[in-house]
């Protein structure tokens, strides 16, 4: 699991990092790193099989990537992206889709179908419990 995710961590820290304009305040590294790490802490607390955590865990870092093309249907851009990503190391066809299903459930306003929606889901917006949300 780890040699994928890192590739595409390594991948996506590097678009996000020097392709990504500086007016990005918000949908940035940061952010998800911040998503990263929550996804993971959730996926661990729920106990999730190796292969659901990957699933979920490359769908946190790629879920933003098409803010590099454009805001608006963004998700849309970061499956296009991730389907390109992972097609390049070989990743299954059925596990890109999958990691594309999660990445659509980021949608605002779409409710999450299953515990992975509700994982990425609930990882992208963790930021709104914490003390310091305003400054996030």
């Amino acid at each position: 699991m780890e040699n994928i995710v890192d590739t595409i961590s390594k991948q996506v820290t590097h678009l996000l990092a020097n392709d990504l304009p500086s007016t990005f305040m918000y949908h940035n590294l940061r952010h998800t790193r911040r998503v990263v790490a929550k996804t993971k802490e959730l996926a661990e607390g729920m106990e999730l099989s190796p292969e659901h955590s990957q699933l979920v865990v490359l769908a946190a870092w790629l879920h933003d990537v098409g803010y590099l093309q454009h805001h608006l249907g963004h998700e849309r851009e970061s499956c296009k992206m991730a389907k390109t990503m992972l097609a390049e190391i070989k990743y299954p066809e059925a596990k890109i889709k999958e990691v594309c299903r999660l990445i659509m459930a980021t949608e605002r306003g779409k409710a999450p179908k299953d515990l992975l929606e509700k994982i990425i889901k609930d990882a992208d917006a963790a930021h709104l419990a914490q003390k310091d949300f305003r400054s996030i």
